[in-house]
């Protein structure tokens, strides 16, 4: 499955994620980058990545901010700029924020 945030290709290439021993360190690296957005993009990618890889979220589809169907959105009583939010997945059972 392609990653959705469209900054992945650059935060990759940054090595934010290469060789992290424990999330502590992943929590590390991200505070020291000096931008909110950049900090939030790399904590997307990382949530991104764990809901595909990870079993234990049972993550059927997922939408990010900006991709989010307005059907959803509306069910959910969601604002249409993502205020609040950085997407919505959808697990095998339910629908979760």
């Amino acid at each position: 499955m392609p990653a959705k945030n469209t900054n992945v290709g650059e935060w990759s290439k940054s090595g934010v994620f290469d060789g992290l021993p424990s999330f502590v360190e992943f929590e590390s690296r991200i505070n020291q980058l000096a931008e909110e957005k950049d900090r939030g993009d790399v904590f997307e990618i990382f949530i991104e990545g764990y809901l595909a890889t990870q079993s234990i979220t049972q993550c059927k589809e997922h939408w990010v901010v900006g991709s989010i169907p307005l059907a959803l959105r509306e069910r959910y009583n969601q604002p249409s700029d993502g205020t609040g939010i950085d997407g919505i997945y959808e697990a095998t059972d339910t629908l979760a924020e």
